[in-house]
């Protein structure tokens, strides 16, 4: 009788075993009679915990990231701009699960996952749930994490100003004398606005040299890293006036030229930390466009406080639809 008792159960336990696409292993589903089995670091092999792992990750790469390294640079913001690059390197890598390893940079969701990166072991890691694991990569791979974990990091140069500070220091969800649309449309092209003033897209070590052997940087901001996807940006928040004056080559201020279908520029201007918002002012409003002040405060590279203060003014108009016109900084 126990024979057979034992029997059905490792039957049982067998039936229970579930396949994956990709690096294609068998981990245990993780039901309730198993529970113990998959939260059991010495129950699971290497490569169960790299999928399921794999997987947690995914699963919950959502709203609000952190992102640090050891230089201790470190930004919160919001990972859905980025997030389908994220998932295609990950789903598309050829690894080969190994123990886990720390990496010098990392990214973390909710303090309930995190991945980090290192190119001395050329590899990932990802750890959550109690569970840890290793990836180690092909040369060619470890160059293409080495891009995203450097896009990771320059994503707080572009704050999201959907909440931004009053003068007391409050959090505020909108521009008050806004209406909705261009309340909405402001908000996602200040930091447009900066990008041709007080600072510049961050740019990567990659480099272009055109056929006269000018020699240009490519920005390291992934949704802007082709050309006609920065400019579609700038569309979408200036009106085509102001798109063309910016872009043009009469701009010796700052400029994003493309060369090769990439978005680059040559390096002039040192690279600061973001501008965050303080207040609003209204200077004109009618019923088709609005003037108005904005005063912001540069942040330092780690998104301190730095007190330095700028008067941006703004103008806004609505043709089919709300963009901004015009601007300026002091």
């Amino acid at each position: 009788m126990k024979r057979v008792l034992l029997v059905m159960i490792v039957m049982m336990l067998c039936s229970c075993r579930l396949e994956l696409k990709g690096n294609s292993v068998n981990y245990y589903e993780k039901t309730e009679g198993l529970q113990s089995i998959v939260d059991s670091q010495s129950r699971l092999t290497k490569e169960e915990k790299s999928v399921l792992l794999q997987e947690k990750l995914i699963e919950k790469l959502n709203g609000s990231v952190l992102y640090e390294n050891e230089m201790n640079v470190s930004s919160t913001f919001l990972i859905e701009p980025i997030k389908d690059r994220v998932v295609s390197v990950l789903q598309t890598m050829e690894y080969v699960p190994v123990e886990y390893f720390d990496g010098s940079e990392r990214l973390c969701i909710e303090e309930e996952v995190c991945i980090s990166f290192s190119e001395k072991e050329q590899g990932y890691s990802i750890i959550g749930e109690g569970l840890m694991s290793g990836y180690r990569v092909s040369e060619e791979d470890t160059v293409v994490l080495a891009e995203m974990f450097e896009n990771l990091k320059v994503q707080r140069f572009l704050l999201d100003h959907s909440a931004v500070y009053d003068y007391e220091g409050e959090r505020v969800s909108n521009v008050p004398f806004l209406e909705h649309e261009a309340n909405k449309v402001f908000l996602r092209g200040f930091s447009a606005i900066t990008l041709f003033t007080k600072r510049l897209l961050p740019v990567s070590s990659i480099t272009v040299v055109d056929e006269e052997g000018n020699t240009y940087y490519r920005i390291a901001e992934q949704r802007f890293q082709y050309y006609e996807d920065f400019v579609a940006y700038l569309t979408s928040v200036f009106t085509p006036e102001l798109v063309d004056r910016c872009l043009s080559e009469e701009n010796e201020e700052v400029r994003y030229l493309d060369r090769n279908g990439y978005t680059v520029m040559t390096m002039g201007k040192k690279v600061e930390g973001p501008i965050d918002v303080l207040a609003y002012t209204v200077v004109e409003q009618e019923e088709n466009r609005v003037v108005f002040e904005v005063l912001a405060e540069q942040l330092t590279d780690k998104g301190e406080k730095s007190g330095t203060e700028y008067n941006f003014q703004v103008e806004m108009v609505l043709e089919e639809e709300w963009r901004i016109s015009d601007f300026s900084v002091k």
